[in-house]
């Protein structure tokens, strides 16, 4: 049998630790995984470029960053180093982390964000082919701005209160829901013999998980001729952030709603878009 070596066994080991000190720190599950990948992606890259012991230098830890740097964009590369300087200063080697790259503040939301107009025709699609399920799914969404993953928190007990209590990333926050979607959602329960728990169920009984979810959306948009690129879970929450910040224009408040604790995370949301801004420039008439 052949002997694993030692720097395997000291990166596994400062992994497992890791893991574990995330999860002490109820950080979600899916945050987690994506550290364990990162990290373990970089612990794989030490140890076939020379750190086989778990010493490593500064030089060996930018040489990674301009690994990335050769292979993904930029904003994927922050991505990835966030959790590896995270784990860096779990390990003790805080003099090891690297500097994220810079990058211009984005002001323009990308064309693939999904409209209103596009997400009135999912609605209409779904209703019309008997998806009712997926429509009040979509409905709450889009109506909520809540995380795919906290559609848990949509129970029958908690529509009929009208607001949401919803635990993330290790904070309470409050979620209302409008009267019309009450509405919807109870009759729907009503008529489903749903009387208690969770609203959205499969026919099996368990709650629909993200990628069962993802698949129905990309069939509906197929379905109803909207681009599948925009058709995906996330992409609802934007259309609320941008939705409320359209009325409101209160950030900070917006913000609380998505359960943010950086409101820079926020500003993402709300980016104007591009067709918009060229618009503007061309009524300046300068040319």
């Amino acid at each position: 049998m052949q002997r694993k070596n030692s720097g395997e066994n000291f990166w596994e080991k400062k992994i497992r630790q890791f893991e574990k000190e995330l999860t002490r720190e109820e950080k979600s599950s899916t945050t987690i995984r994506k550290y364990m990948h990162d990290v373990r992606q970089f612990c794989l890259w030490l140890s076939q470029n020379g750190a086989e012991t778990g010493k490593i230098t500064k030089e060996l830890t930018i040489a990674y960053k301009q690994d990335l740097m050769d292979h993904y964009r930029i904003s994927s590369v922050n991505s990835m180093l966030a959790p590896v300087n995270r784990f860096l200063r779990f390990c003790g080697m805080q003099q090891m982390c690297i500097k994220t790259c810079r990058t211009q503040r984005q002001y323009f939301r990308k064309e693939e964000e999904l409209t209103k107009e596009e997400y009135l025709l999912l609605v209409e699609t779904a209703e019309r082919t008997g998806r009712i399920r997926l429509k009040l799914l979509m409905q709450t969404l889009a109506c909520t701005g809540i995380r795919v993953q906290e559609l848990t928190s949509v129970t029958v007990e908690h529509v009929r209160e009208g607001k949401l209590e919803i635990y993330n990333k290790g904070k309470w926050r409050q979620v209302y829901l409008p009267r019309k979607l009450r509405k919807e959602l109870l009759s729907y329960c009503a008529d489903n013999g749903i009387s208690q728990g969770p609203v959205f169920l499969t026919f099996g009984g368990q709650v629909p998980d993200r990628v069962n979810i993802w698949y129905m959306l990309k069939r509906l948009a197929r379905r109803a001729g909207v681009e599948e690129q925009k058709v995906y879970p996330h992409n609802f929450r934007h259309l609320f952030a941008r939705s409320y910040y359209d009325i409101n224009r209160d950030i900070a408040h917006l913000a609380d709603l998505l359960g943010h604790s950086n409101v820079e995370t926020t500003r993402r949301y709300t980016l104007e878009k591009v067709q918009a801004e060229e618009e503007t420039l061309d009524r300046m008439g300068l040319i």
